[in-house]
């Protein structure tokens, strides 16, 4: 796998048995790695969110959501990972390389950052 070859070689740049977490922040392909398993596999289902203003969220069937500021909302976490309108058609597909541009990263206009 490119993934694990990648991470191997990096790793060996630290020239250290003792990896400090200054060592393990500087580990691009790590990073991506993690973020990209974490993607796919959260260690839980789903996170209680509130609202921390009102606000109209559109929904895909083209329906608006209107969500008041300390409303309680319930994410899901598999879905709305693996929603290919967010992250392709191969959203189900381990692809670590999606994190390492900016332009894959929820941007703050995104409904998800509007809760706290």
């Amino acid at each position: 796998m490119e993934a694990q070859r990648k991470l191997r070689e990096e790793s060996l740049t630290l020239n250290t048995g003792s990896p400090t977490m200054n060592d393990l922040k500087s580990l691009k392909y790590l990073d991506m790695v993690v973020r990209e398993a974490l993607r796919l596999w959260s260690p839980i289902s789903s996170s209680k969110r509130v609202t921390v203003k009102d606000l109209l969220l559109p929904l895909r069937d083209g329906r608006v959501l209107k969500l008041n500021k300390g409303d309680e909302v319930q994410v899901p976490i598999h879905p709305m990972n693996t929603a290919k309108d967010v992250w392709g058609e191969d959203a189900a597909e381990f692809k670590y390389v999606i994190f390492c541009s900016q332009a894959h990263r929820l941007g703050a206009d995104c409904p998800v950052c509007l809760f706290s």
